[in-house]
C-alpha cells in the first residue's frame, strides 16, 4: 500500500505543476487551477503519519480534498463555457485520475476523524 501511497503523490506532484507551469506560461489565472492545484500540493506533500497525529491536521486535509475536487469542476465548468467548439476536451483522462488519487491520499485522515467519533 505504501508504494501505491507514493505513486499516487508523484502522480499528484505532477499534475500540479503542470496546473502551474500552464497558468505560468499562458499568463491566465484560473481561480478554479489554483484552488485545485493548491489542494494537491498540500495533500500530496503530506504523510499519513503527518495526518494522523492530530484531529485537526485531518480535518484540513479532508477540507483540501474537497477543495480541490471543488476546484477540478470550476475549471470543468469554466473550460466548457468559455470553449464551445464541437470536440472540445476537458483532459479528463488526467484530471479523473488525480481527483481519484486525491480521495486516496485523504482517505486516511477521513479514517482518523471517524475513529475520533466511534
Amino acid at each position: 500500500m505504501k508504494g501505491f501511497t507514493e505513486a499516487c503523490q508523484l502522480y499528484v506532484a505532477l499534475i500540479v505543476f503542470g496546473i502551474f507551469f500552464g497558468q505560468l506560461y499562458f499568463a491566465e489565472f484560473q481561480v478554479g487551477s489554483t484552488m485545485a492545484g493548491v489542494a494537491g500540493l498540500v495533500i500530496g506533500s503530506v504523510g499519513v503519519k503527518w495526518v494522523q497525529v492530530s484531529l485537526s491536521r485531518a480535518g484540513l486535509v479532508v477540507g483540501l480534498c474537497v477543495v480541490g475536487l471543488v476546484g477540478v469542476g470550476i475549471d470543468a465548468f469554466e473550460y466548457y463555457s468559455k470553449h464551445n467548439v464541437p470536440g472540445n476536451d476537458f483532459a479528463w483522462f488526467l484530471k479523473a485520475p488525480y481527483c481519484t488519487a486525491l480521495l486516496f491520499l485523504s482517505f486516511p485522515a477521513l479514517q482518523r476523524m471517524l475513529r475520533r467519533t466511534s
